[in-house]
């Protein structure tokens, strides 16, 4: 690119130089067709190809069909070579965003603050989390092709239940005979992450990847159920701050690409625990 003008070059298997530019486009038809006249030379054994390097635009996406099919006419170019520049093309681009979709499960343990719940014991609760994300994955071929940026919404369906052993002294139950009830919490769960990554083997079909970054909760519909001291907790709570970080691998299927991996978030004190944690299996397909 020189000022505003693009350039593009085509070279053949002999080392022959065919040079266009996007400045003529605005011009008269033959200002256009000398400008395209060496990169037509190239590809006149295929009448079709030609016909679609003349309704380019030198749009690069367009000009790569035109090879592609020269090369199915004629087979003088390797595939190879045809993909080659495919992902030239791709990564010609300063900045690339994708759609990204992921689901799995999570397996999760939740601490309740023992200062504020009325427990003789330390109480941790379990549950098996189901969970739906949504987002971007943010690459910069110019930058790195291993380097990526994501950032997502989770919705998950929380169900944690544990053992809690009463202090009889401090709290009056109905049921007081007993010395162990089955606490139970429930609630949705809408977690923003932001983090970044790095893609091992970028140009290979299979891929592994690490990431790290940031989440933020928001506890939706809380219910507790069987707790000894049931806190005025809002329907809807803030749910701190936590860290998250995971492993996996992912594959290319044509133009998409999904994967395989385990993530770890670490959340931070709120109103209901000291500290929350879960480890998540699940499936992620990026379009």
């Amino acid at each position: 690119r020189e000022g505003n003008v693009n350039y593009f070059y085509m070279v053949d298997a002999s080392g022959k130089v065919a040079v266009m530019n996007d400045a003529v486009l605005s011009a008269g038809k033959r200002e256009q067709q000398a400008n395209l006249l060496g990169a037509i030379q190239m590809l006149q054994a295929s009448p079709q190809a030609v016909q679609q390097l003349q309704q380019s635009q030198l749009k690069p996406k367009k000009l790569m069909n035109a090879i592609h099919t020269y090369f199915m006419d004629t087979h003088r170019f390797m595939e190879p070579d045809v993909e080659g520049f495919r992902y030239n093309e791709q990564t010609a681009a300063g900045l690339k965003c994708r759609l990204a979709l992921d689901a799995g499960v999570g397996f999760t343990r939740v601490h309740p603050d023992k200062s504020i719940y009325n427990f003789a014991n330390d109480l941790t609760m379990k549950g098996v989390v189901p969970q739906v994300g949504v987002g971007v994955d943010v690459t910069l071929p110019r930058f790195s092709k291993s380097f990526f940026m994501e950032g997502k919404v989770l919705l998950s369906y929380w169900n944690v239940t544990g053992m809690e052993k009463v202090v009889r002294d401090v709290v009056v139950r109905v049921d007081a005979w007993k010395d162990e009830f089955d606490a139970k919490m429930k609630y949705a769960n809408a977690e923003a992450l932001v983090g970044a990554g790095w893609r091992f083997l970028p140009d290979s079909r299979i891929r592994p990847f690490i990431r790290a970054g940031v989440s933020l909760n928001l506890l939706l519909g809380v219910k507790q159920e069987e707790m000894s001291s049931l806190l005025p907790v809002e329907s809807d709570s803030w749910g701190g701050v936590g860290l998250y970080g995971g492993v996996g691998a992912e594959m290319s299927v044509g133009k998409h690409v999904i994967s395989l991996f385990v993530n770890y978030v670490l959340r931070s004190r709120n109103e209901l625990w000291t500290r929350s944690n879960t480890a998540c299996v699940g499936l992620g397909y990026l379009f």
